[in-house]
């Protein structure tokens, strides 16, 4: 990764930092495609054939999206240009407070920058950046907002930041439509929600419904029209269903200490294991606490929120996009997570 700004390009020799510039060479003029302002995403007639350019202000959960949604978009036959603002657990509140220090310093620039070229190659290496810097650099068709996921069910937590956001979006990109990612709950193996007595005093169920109730409040804070929501949440709670219903869902209540861990088809939750735990003298005790990655998409999940955005984005049916790379499952779990994507856009 790298950061390179204006002002430190004009110290150095062209061809030094020539290959660097690509993310920056339209910024001191704008691309102006004609796309009226018109709060949703122009259709491809109107695109003029150019590429759907989307730029996601999130954080990692909208990084998850990096591995699939390109190439699950190439495969579709559309042609978009992805770029992601990411900082770990980045919250709406911060990216408020983001925005108010580029404002004041231009060079400050603390997310990593992914950005990708239609066809699923990335257009340049990662860089730093700062929203405002890439709100202005070309004419964004989408610009997606997310709330970090501990606060994500808690709607006193989207405001008044959420307004700063969006202000900020409305002035730099005013031609893109604003739309939000409804994220998702996390795995029930996670203490804050799972176990007999959970941190927040909410089960998975709850985090979800609470979450949902929180963004579709967002999407329609700022009026006519509401905010489209992608609704990736619902996907997983839509899998998670379905995995049930066929008696292979994941239930941690029935896991056997220090024996390996199958999550057996639940999209969220990375490295799951068994960790002895110790005395204070550091000698094991035989006792075992189940540790890992709870909250964020393994490879399946990371597959169904590329399917359920390319649906979106495109209009396509979900089930019916042609991507089903072998690194994510057989067949039938490819198309059983389209299955759950599809189902989550009927809504």
């Amino acid at each position: 990764m790298y950061s390179i700004h204006a002002a430190m390009m004009a110290k150095l020799p062209v061809l030094a930092f020539a290959a660097f510039t690509l993310p920056f060479l339209s910024m001191n003029s704008l691309a102006n495609d004609g796309s009226a302002n018109t709060g949703s995403a122009p259709s491809d007639g109107l695109r003029a054939g150019r590429p759907l350019r989307v730029l996601a202000i999130g954080n990692s959960f909208s990084k998850s999206l990096c591995p699939h949604l390109p190439a699950a978009a190439a495969a579709a036959g559309e042609r978009l240009e992805f770029c992601n603002l990411y900082i770990g657990g980045c919250s709406l509140l911060r990216h408020a407070d983001n925005l108010r220090k580029e404002e004041e310093d231009p060079t400050f620039a603390p997310y990593v920058v992914d950005w990708f070229a239609p066809g699923g190659g990335r257009k340049c290496p990662a860089f730093n950046g700062g929203v405002r810097q890439m709100l202005s650099t070309q004419a964004w068709d989408v610009v997606t907002i997310q709330q970090a996921s501990p606060g994500s069910w808690r709607p006193e937590t989207y405001f008044p930041a959420a307004d700063q956001v969006v202000a900020a979006i409305r002035k730099l990109a005013p031609g893109a439509e604003i739309v939000v990612q409804q994220t998702w709950a996390y795995n029930a193996a996670d203490g804050r929600i799972g176990g007999d007595s959970p941190a927040w005093g909410i089960d998975q169920s709850e985090m979800f419904s609470r979450l949902a109730a929180a963004y579709n409040e967002l999407a329609g804070h700022f009026g006519e029209p509401r905010f489209r929501i992608i609704p990736t949440g619902q996907a997983v709670q839509n899998r998670r269903a379905a995995l049930a219903a066929e008696g292979r869902g994941f239930n941690p209540s029935v896991l056997e200490p220090g024996h390996p861990i199958d999550l057996r088809g639940e999209p969220v939750g990375n490295n799951l294991h068994w960790e002895p735990q110790k005395d204070e003298n550091g000698n094991a005790t035989g006792k075992f606490s189940l540790a890992g990655d709870m909250i964020h998409f393994n490879g399946q999940g990371q597959y169904l929120q590329a399917i359920v955005w390319t649906a979106f984005l495109f209009n396509r049916d979900a089930a019916a996009i042609p991507y089903a790379p072998e690194s994510v499952g057989s067949a039938e779990t490819c198309a059983a997570l389209r299955a759950a994507a599809a189902a989550a856009l009927k809504r």
